[in-house]
């Protein structure tokens, strides 16, 4: 705990000795991170010694997700993938002071073999794209750069906003991500990684 002498407590005040007990933002640390586990039901992200809360998924943002989950699953199914699929929460670490919570992800069958307790980036991720300017800028903007950084070889951006599905492929070369394709309404989206991999734009945005 910082050493700092509080003021008396009043009702309505901010419980300062609790927020005190923990790293000042860009102080944390993957311990500090981890230490939290089983705190509360929130999603947590670390990003360069900065926790960032994330908020709390919708049904409608759930029902997604476990769409996709399920029908990439099937996909590796029909071509003997012996890769794995999952989904947020699960702390994803791609370096000491960054750790991201992919809506959905797949790793190879040769980057499962080496996963300890939680992976090290993923071939391909997934993110639906919650409500707020904050947490738009994190999955359209932020993001795209840190996973191009990490290696991650595929990144789909659902909107549900904008019914829109956004497929990038990264660039070896450059190390980062080209589109290959912004997908609307009564089109299929592709993906460039898995040649044989296709959903319907109309079916992910279907209430259910």
């Amino acid at each position: 705990m910082i050493d700092v002498k509080l003021p008396p407590m009043r009702r309505g005040d901010p419980t300062w000795s609790t927020a005190l007990s923990y790293p000042r933002q860009g102080d944390w640390t993957e311990d500090d991170y981890f230490a939290l586990e089983g705190q509360n039901n929130s999603l947590k992200e670390l990003s360069d010694g900065c926790l960032e809360v994330l908020p709390m998924p919708s049904l409608y943002h759930q029902d997604i997700a476990i769409f996709m989950l399920d029908i990439l699953r099937d996909y590796l199914k029909t071509i003997d993938d012996r890769g794995r699929v999952s989904m947020a929460p699960c702390p994803m670490r791609f370096t000491s002071k960054k750790i991201r919570e992919p809506d959905v992800f797949y790793l190879s069958e040769k980057r499962f073999e080496r996963t300890g307790k939680y992976p090290t980036g993923a071939d391909l991720v997934v993110e639906v794209v919650s409500g707020t300017k904050t947490d738009r800028d994190r999955d359209l903007i932020t993001k795209p750069k840190e996973y191009a950084k990490a290696g991650i070889k595929e990144y789909w951006i659902i909107d549900p906003k904008k019914s829109v599905i956004h497929v990038l492929a990264l660039n070896r070369l450059t190390k980062k991500y080209k589109v290959h394709g912004k997908f609307t309404a009564g089109q299929t989206a592709t993906s460039k990684m898995f040649k044989g991999f296709t959903v319907e734009v109309n079916q992910v945005f279907k209430k259910r």
